[in-house]
């Protein structure tokens, strides 16, 4: 399980101007914050980045704030929603195990491009990239509407990022299932979580129990899309296997390295339209590694 932070951390209250010593479940318990400005948001995230200068920020954009039993909930997707048990949490696993072995199919040999070492030689890049593509790609490859959570791939890897530009430009994103388009919302949510300090593209903290990798350091220079989010993927480690005990979720839940959490609200004058980067840039469509992975969707229907 990914360890909790060690109290005390340094946080800001809602009803405070300054930040306050506290613990980690407080701050899973509490309200967000709410914002209406870029300015006021800065301010405190420099605040906390000073106060808790033992880890690296970074950031989530959710549309909301997920709470189970009355703490904030950050699940990597493939624990998320296991109405079925273990035997759901299997089917997700092995899918995502399937799909692992024709990316390394695909990419050994006569098929290997730039950047396809890295995805022979380490399961936490094959799986970043498939936590990082195949939860917003697949859905617009035709999936069957009947069959959508089975297609989707669910994985062990939480996205993160390391800019806080591209983490408040997520928490204002959502999907119109209608028109099936990105559009920017009034109000979002933004979580800041503390992570020792990478010296690697890829780090195993087995102090802390969890797995780092830096995206656009490993991913091939095909996949536009962890570059322009500076993309994040984290994992308990070592990376949870098929059979595990899935009774207490609590253990995979990246809410225990939470420092702050921020309810967003845009307004003609709030500042956060200045430094929304578009949709098309977040998930750009000249992104060869996206059509790649139609190409595995296409392998693995067959």
């Amino acid at each position: 399980m990914p360890r909790q932070l060690p109290d005390p951390i340094y946080h800001f209250s809602s009803d405070s101007s300054s930040y306050k010593k506290t613990i980690v479940e407080e701050v899973r318990t509490s309200e967000a914050i709410p914002v209406s400005s870029l300015n006021d948001l800065i301010k405190m995230i420099a605040e906390i980045s000073h106060a808790n200068n033992l880890y690296e920020l970074y950031y989530r954009g959710q549309d909301s704030d997920y709470k189970e039993n009355g703490k904030s909930s950050i699940l990597p997707s493939i624990f998320r929603g296991l109405s079925d048990g273990i035997d759901e949490y299997q089917e997700r696993h092995d899918r995502m195990t399937r799909y692992q072995q024709l990316m390394l199919r695909r990419s050994g040999g006569k098929g290997s491009f730039k950047g396809s070492n890295e995805i022979q030689q380490n399961a936490a890049v094959r799986i970043a990239y498939l936590q990082h593509y195949c939860g917003f790609e697949f859905p617009t490859f035709n999936i069957d509407e009947n069959n959508y959570d089975k297609d989707l791939i669910t994985t062990p890897v939480l996205d993160l990022t390391t800019s806080l530009n591209v983490g408040i430009s997520f928490a204002f994103t959502k999907y119109c299932e209608d028109s099936k388009e990105f559009y920017f919302s009034r109000k979002g949510f933004l979580f800041v979580l503390g992570i020792p300090r990478l010296e690697k593209s890829i780090r195993p903290f087995r102090k802390e129990r969890m797995i780092i990798t830096q995206l656009k350091s490993v991913c091939s220079p095909y996949a536009f899309r962890p570059f322009f989010q500076e993309g994040i993927g984290a994992s308990e480690y070592p990376i949870p296997r098929r059979n595990i005990n899935i009774d207490n979720l609590e253990h995979y839940d990246f809410s225990k390295r939470l420092i702050a959490k921020f309810e967003l609200t845009r307004g003609e004058r709030s500042g956060f339209d200045r430094i929304l980067i578009p949709v098309e840039y977040l998930h750009p469509n000249e992104d060869s590694f996206k059509h790649y992975l139609r190409i595995l969707r296409m392998d693995a229907m067959n």
